[in-house]
C-alpha cells in the first residue's frame, strides 16, 4: 500500500470526527473551539512528559506520545 492510499484510509477511518454522526454533513467548528481542543492535547502531553504517564486509553504508550498524535 502506497502512502497516499493509506491516507484515503485513514482519512475514511476518521470521517465521524468531522461529519455531524445522523445528517453525514460536516461539523462546523469555529476558530476558537479547534484552537482550545489544540491546547488541551498539548496541555496532556505536557503533563504526560513532566510526570513520565502511560496513556489512559492505550496502556502500553506513552501519553505524550499520543497526544500529539490525535486530532
Amino acid at each position: 500500500m502506497n502512502l497516499n492510499n493509506y491516507s484515503k484510509q485513514v482519512h475514511k477511518a476518521n470521517e465521524k470526527w468531522w461529519q455531524d454522526v445522523d445528517t453525514k454533513l460536516p461539523i462546523k467548528r469555529n476558530k476558537g473551539e479547534l484552537l482550545a481542543l489544540i491546547h488541551s492535547e498539548i496541555s496532556e502531553c505536557l503533563e504526560g512528559e513532566r510526570k513520565d504517564l502511560m496513556d489512559d486509553k492505550l496502556p502500553h504508550r506513552k501519553m505524550q506520545r499520543l497526544n500529539w498524535l490525535t486530532p
